[in-house]
């Protein structure tokens, strides 16, 4: 389990109380993120934030809490307020763990998006039953209108930045020198062959270069992690990064 210190907690707010408490328990924190929609008016917002503050009373010794407000139905304001929310975060240092047992499906939706770019931690909490009486056959009543979603594009890595994450899982996952790399990126015939006059110092720096080049802008958009101590940068595969790996 990630470093207790820094776990964090986004919990988009519904209608669960127990099912938030379970996470809060099963991942250790003393922070959480709870997300509420924009509109208090709403019968079942009203719920929800009535929700929270009842957990927020229950946990308030050992968790600090924030609250974010986007809106439940629009699906473009709930990504690109997430993805900030997220980004501030991680900047910060933190492992982020969301809860998607709660919550609108827009948001909840957004959310597990915004976890898939960032290398976050989705995770879902399964209930003993649903407090639904036996009469209950819908949960909601007529419609206003229907809003198609924007389809919303996950970077993917390019065949020669997949080489570099495939080397790094041959190599354990992680490495502390780059030049380790090398290699094995030669048979796969990576780099441009050794040109006829070129000399193996120059031929060894193109090759440092070029491979640094890579794994940069793949830490940029999260497929590898750079931990430097002191002059040593460690580079780690991510989840992100893992599920290009063959």
């Amino acid at each position: 389990m990630a470093d207790f210190d820094k776990n964090l907690h986004i919990i988009p707010m519904g209608l669960e109380i127990d099912r938030v408490l379970a996470g809060l328990r099963h991942y250790p924190t003393n922070f959480a993120v709870f997300i509420y929609g924009t509109n208090p008016k709403l019968d079942v917002e009203q719920k929800a934030r009535s929700n929270g503050k009842k957990i927020e009373k229950m946990i308030n010794a050992t968790v600090n809490v924030r609250h974010e407000f986007v809106d439940h139905y629009d699906f473009q304001n709930a990504f690109n307020k997430l993805f900030e929310i997220f980004n501030s975060l991680k900047d910060d240092g933190y492992n982020i763990y969301v809860n998607l047992s709660s919550g609108s499906r827009i948001i909840s939706s957004a959310a597990l998006l915004v976890s898939f770019m960032t290398d976050s931690i989705p995770y879902y909490v399964y209930p003993t039953k649903y407090n639904i009486s036996k009469t209950t056959t819908v949960l909601s009543k007529g419609y206003e209108n229907v809003v198609q979603l924007p389809i919303m594009a996950i970077d993917t890595p390019s065949d020669k930045e997949i080489m570099v994450l495939n080397a790094l899982k041959k190599s354990g996952g992680s490495i502390s020198k780059q030049n380790e790399l090398i290699p094995i990126l030669e048979n796969l015939q990576f780099f441009t062959p050794k040109k006829e006059r070129e000399d193996m110092k120059r031929y060894n720096a193109r090759l440092r270069a070029k491979l640094n080049r890579f794994i940069s802008n793949l830490a940029k958009r999260n497929f590898v992690a750079l931990k430097k101590e002191g002059r040593t940068v460690t580079v780690t595969l991510t989840h992100s990064g893992q599920l290009f790996c063959k």
